[in-house]
């Protein structure tokens, strides 16, 4: 394997005039949504202000405490602590903020250079499933290559991830690994046939990390201001950080509305008062869940008492 361990050299370099205008030119537009629906990402530089990365990164220091304060080895299943829910699992932690200034602003889920390309790609009524942290803590073992969705299987890609960076995610922090250029677009059948399954992430997948050892890898550089746009599809690991402090990159789901995504719950950000007071370009994204009209909205609600109940036979037994 050639290890690309480089920060996004192909990039999108967001331009002064973009900034001014609030949105990206007809060329970046096209290049972007060409490199992520052919490449399996994208990166924008300079999507999001300094300053406001400051803001979201002083706001989720408060609520990482808060998790860190309240984690115990069986925190592998959702807890909700004041302003989150999380789980932990083997030293990464799953952190849902509630959607409340500065998580809630349109900035960034509803970022002007962002959703366009969504749009393009997932049809103008797509939704956010969640808004998460990938947090990364000394203790994190190299996680085994996998995808975070099932096989499309000639289908298109059904959703994207967003990851907001609030600190330097570097080579030396624990950097996302990625199998770039088409591996979000391999189909299921011969990996069923020879029984390889590329869902495991924190425990060892010995067949599915031979193989991918006969591909090009990228350890994935970003700095504060950047936007990461990438096919949960796409091959990828987590990688140790072998720091002391935890490294932190936001995590939104995106999806088509005619798509279930069995990850996350809008619930865990958002109850009906807040859902309201969300901003009305934030608000479309997680009409879904809060509209009885929407098919998605039953959905949400058979799961959640489906965990319920899971969670109380949990208990009893």
């Amino acid at each position: 394997m050639i290890d690309g361990s480089k920060a996004l050299g192909s990039d999108i370099a967001i331009t002064e005039r973009e900034r001014l205008d609030g949105t990206l030119s007809t060329e970046n537009h096209r290049l972007a949504t060409l490199l992520l629906r052919t490449r399996g990402y994208v990166g924008l530089r300079n999507a999001l202000p300094i300053e406001f990365v400051a803001r979201l990164r002083l706001a989720f220091s408060d609520v990482l405490q808060e998790c860190l304060r309240r984690r115990d080895s069986s925190n592998i299943t959702p807890r909700e602590v004041e302003g989150a829910v999380f789980w932990e699992r083997k030293y990464r932690l799953r952190i849902f903020p509630k959607l409340v200034a500065p998580f809630s602003d349109p900035i960034l889920i509803a970022n002007s250079f962002v959703s366009p390309i969504l749009e393009t790609l997932l049809g103008h009524d797509y939704c956010c499933k969640f808004v998460s942290s990938d947090t990364c803590m000394k203790g994190a073992i190299l996680q085994s290559p996998h995808r975070d969705i099932e096989f499309y299987n000639g289908q298109p890609p059904q959703g994207y991830f967003v990851n907001v960076p609030l600190m330097e995610c570097g080579l030396h922090n624990g950097p996302l690994e990625v199998w770039p250029g088409g591996s979000h677009l391999w189909d299921a059948q011969l990996f069923e046939r020879y029984q390889m399954a590329p869902f495991v992430q924190d425990d060892r997948n010995g067949p599915i990390e031979d193989f991918v050892e006969r591909f090009n890898s990228e350890k994935v550089v970003l700095s504060p201001g950047t936007i990461l746009v990438r096919d949960p599809g796409m091959w990828h690991r987590g990688t140790p950080n072998p720091t002391e402090e935890p490294r932190t990159m936001l995590t939104m789901g995106m999806f088509r509305r005619s798509y279930s995504f069995d990850y996350g719950d809008p619930f865990y950000n958002l109850n009906k008062d807040s859902f309201n007071a969300l901003d009305q370009r934030v608000k479309k994204r997680f009409e879904y869940a809060f509209h009885w009209n929407s098919l998605l909205y039953w959905r949400q609600k058979a799961r959640k008492r489906f965990r319920r109940s899971n969670d109380t036979r949990q208990r009893v037994s």
